[in-house]
């Protein structure tokens, strides 16, 4: 086993309901950066439809609505991208 991998049964990757729980909290999250997983969290600025998750400065995921595509479309193509795992709540 890896030391260094994070072993938690109650990880998720159901970016829809990721992207609801930081309509109204923040929620921890782990992303692989460079051979390391990282600690972050969610943050949503509703006034302008920004979500991010990130941590001390270093912002992973940041998305916005496009004439395209949807900040939650946007928000849920990057989480797959960087296979960003969270807690579910309690």
């Amino acid at each position: 086993m890896n030391i260094l991998e994070f072993k938690y049964t109650n990880l998720s990757q159901d970016y829809e309901l990721l992207f609801e729980l930081m309509q109204t909290q923040r929620v921890i999250c782990l992303v692989d950066n460079n051979e390391c997983t990282d600690i972050c969290a969610t943050r949503a600025v509703q006034d302008n439809g920004y979500f991010s998750i990130g941590a001390r400065g270093i912002e992973y995921i940041g998305a916005f609505e496009f004439k395209d595509k949807s900040a939650k479309e946007d928000f849920i193509d990057q989480c797959k991208k960087s296979n960003i795992r969270f807690i579910e709540p309690k």
